[in-house]
């Protein structure tokens, strides 16, 4: 029960904005489909069809999403990573897969924002100094520590963004939606009970099941029938 509401929360905070922008990750494409365009471009890409029925460009070899409309965007991009993985050490290195591997600071805190939603940990799991050290000395010289307070405030901004991008999507959805609901108990020793509504129902440019969590409830007690409408 607690693993797939951790899912529900993974789904929510997969895709997030950055000044209006979506930011995607490789946890968000569905499949890749076949692509018959410019060679010379297309050589370099993926076509990735993403969680929300989005088309996007995926580098093969920094594995960042670009607008596959723009050819000039993709080219330009080609020629700079490529330029980064023969002349430029610094900033990128060959991974065991032979993929340029490209250090992002910013997609680090995504991820770790990521990790303590999905595993329901303290915002504070990651203030250790020795931790940051090892990686520093061991890992990567220009990792920069994500403090506790970095995490919840950027842990708010994708449940805001998650929000408002549900509330968009359903004001012109013209299809039905299903209601469930399903109870929880936090994993950190409290006795607290809580209540999750989830919502699902299809995409209907990709046909795609889609579901989120659309409220989270403390569920007191009596946890009856009729207490469980009520809240719903």
């Amino acid at each position: 029960m607690e693993n797939s509401h951790s899912q529900q929360a993974s789904t929510n905070a997969s895709v997030s904005t950055s000044h209006g922008r979506k930011i995607y990750t490789n946890e968000d494409v569905v499949r890749i489909r076949p692509t018959t365009r410019k060679g010379d471009v297309w050589s370099n890409y993926d076509m990735c069809i993403m969680i929300d029925g989005v088309e996007k460009a995926r580098c093969k070899k920094c594995m960042k999403f670009y607008n596959p409309a723009s050819n000039t965007t993709l080219r330009t991009h080609k020629n700079g990573c490529n330029a980064v993985s023969q002349n430029d050490t610094s900033q990128g290195t060959i991974g065991a897969d032979g993929q340029v591997f490209i250090f992002d600071n910013d997609a680090v805190r995504l991820d770790f924002t990521k990790f303590v939603i999905q595993q329901a940990l303290p915002f504070n799991h990651f203030d250790n100094v020795k931790l940051t050290e090892i990686i520093k000395r061991r890992l990567q010289p220009r990792y920069q520590h994500v403090s506790r307070t970095t995490l919840r405030s950027d842990a708010f901004k994708l449940w805001e963004t998650a929000k408002k991008d549900i509330i968009d999507g359903f004001r012109d959805y013209k299809y039905g939606v299903s209601i469930t609901t399903d109870t929880w108990t936090a994993p950190h020793g409290t006795a607290n009970s809580y209540l999750a509504v989830t919502a699902h129902w299809f995409n209907p440019e990709s046909w795609l099941l889609m579901k989120r969590t659309i409220a989270f409830k403390l569920f007191g007690y009596p946890h009856t029938g009729s207490n469980l409408r009520k809240i719903l």
